[in-house]
C-alpha cells in the first residue's frame, strides 16, 4: 500500500504541469449554466450559476454532504430532508466563454423572477443585494 502511495505520489509531482495543463483544457470546455437545485418535497429553490458545467453539483453536494455548506439554509434543509428530495435542474445551458457578469445577470434575473412569483427561494443574494 505504501509503495503504491509512493508511486502515485512521484508520478503526481513528475507530470504536475501536464496533469495541471489536462484540468485546465478540460474545464474550459464546461458549458456556463443557470441552474436550480431543488428541494422535491418542499419544492424551495437554490438559483445559481456556474462555468463549471454539471461538476457545481458534485460540488455543492460534497459540501451539504460534509455539512458546510455557505448556504446555512439549504443545508439545514440538507439536513432535514437528506439527499434524496434534491435535485439538480439546467435552466440555460450557456456557451463555456461567457462572461462572469453575464452570467451573474442571468443568475440575478432569475431569482427576482421567482421572487416576484412567489417562489421560496433559499438564496439570500440576488446578485449583490439582500433578499
Amino acid at each position: 500500500r505504501d509503495k503504491i502511495a509512493e508511486k502515485n505520489k512521484r508520478y503526481y509531482q513528475e507530470n504536475k504541469d501536464k496533469l495541471a495543463e489536462k484540468n485546465k483544457q478540460y474545464r474550459q470546455n464546461l458549458p456556463s449554466m443557470i441552474y436550480e437545485i431543488q428541494n422535491t418535497i418542499t419544492k424551495q429553490i437554490y438559483v445559481g450559476q456556474t462555468s463549471l458545467g454539471r461538476v457545481r453539483w458534485t460540488m455543492h453536494k460534497a459540501k451539504l454532504r460534509k455539512g458546510i455548506h455557505k448556504n446555512q439554509k439549504l443545508q439545514k434543509s440538507w439536513n432535514i430532508w437528506g439527499e434524496d428530495a434534491f435535485c439538480f435542474n439546467v435552466v440555460e445551458e450557456l456557451p463555456p466563454d461567457l462572461s462572469p457578469e453575464l452570467l451573474l445577470e442571468k443568475e440575478t434575473a432569475l431569482i427576482l423572477e421567482h421572487v416576484s412569483s412567489g417562489t421560496r427561494l433559499y438564496n439570500v443574494y440576488a446578485g449583490n443585494k439582500k433578499l
